[in-house]
């Protein structure tokens, strides 16, 4: 993150993410859930290739943030269905949705211990030269599509209103003083301008309370 931004979120002391298990420790206490886990609960069966295509798009968008303009950043040099990584990234960089923020928080990550939960989000910027949004703070959640992909399937845009909600209801613990004016998804392909999805922070909570009380009966918190 830029050191010249006065907006800045301060990481939380003490929290680490363990790739390998995908479990989130705050001073050496392991969180038994995760908000993604929350989100969807069955095992993923997605396309293999989500994995290191979903990492290039992050990576530049980290290394964006952190420089505080397009970074130029070169995706790794593999191709799905007939089409470069780096198509992704481009899409990614040249969107002015996406251009016009200036970062708060990156690859934020929290936990909270009394629910024994982690969970991180990609993006929490305000929004520049956007007309009377300008100053508007959005929390943001990336997705990266095939060339094939059209719309978000309604199941897809369910969880994904859960996934924003338990980022806002954990941020919400953790900084009450930061108000969130909006939430999008951001859905990137490679031969389109991305797809920006606004959700109200209010229906986004209420669809994360409904679902997080289900997942908690039916996975209660580990001693």
């Amino acid at each position: 993150m830029r050191t010249d931004n006065p907006e800045q979120i301060p990481p939380i002391e003490g929290l680490r993410f363990f790739e390998a298990l995908h479990r989130y420790c705050l001073n050496g206490q392991l969180m038994g859930h995760s908000v993604s886990k929350v989100a969807s609960p069955e095992p993923y069966n997605g396309p293999p290739e989500a994995g290191p295509r979903g990492t290039a798009v992050h990576l530049c968008a980290r290394d964006w943030m952190l420089a505080g303009q397009p970074a130029d950043f070169k995706a790794p040099d593999l191709e799905f269905e007939g089409t470069k990584l780096q198509a992704w990234v481009d899409q990614f960089k040249t969107n002015e949705w996406l251009t016009n923020l200036a970062p708060r928080a990156v690859e934020y990550q929290m936990a909270i211990p009394e629910k024994s939960i982690g969970g991180s989000f990609d993006l929490l910027a305000r929004r520049t030269n956007s007309g009377r949004n300008t100053g508007q703070t959005v929390l943001i959640d990336y997705k990266s599509k095939s060339p094939k992909w059209e719309r978000p399937a309604s199941s897809d845009a369910h969880k994904h209103k859960v996934q924003l909600g338990g980022y806002l209801w954990m941020f919400g613990r953790l900084w009450p003083c930061v108000e969130i004016d909006k939430c999008w998804i951001v859905y990137l392909t490679p031969h389109k301008a991305p797809e920006v999805v606004t959700y109200a922070p209010y229906d986004c909570l209420t669809s994360w309370e409904t679902a997080s009380h289900f997942y908690f009966n039916e996975n209660p918190q580990p001693n």
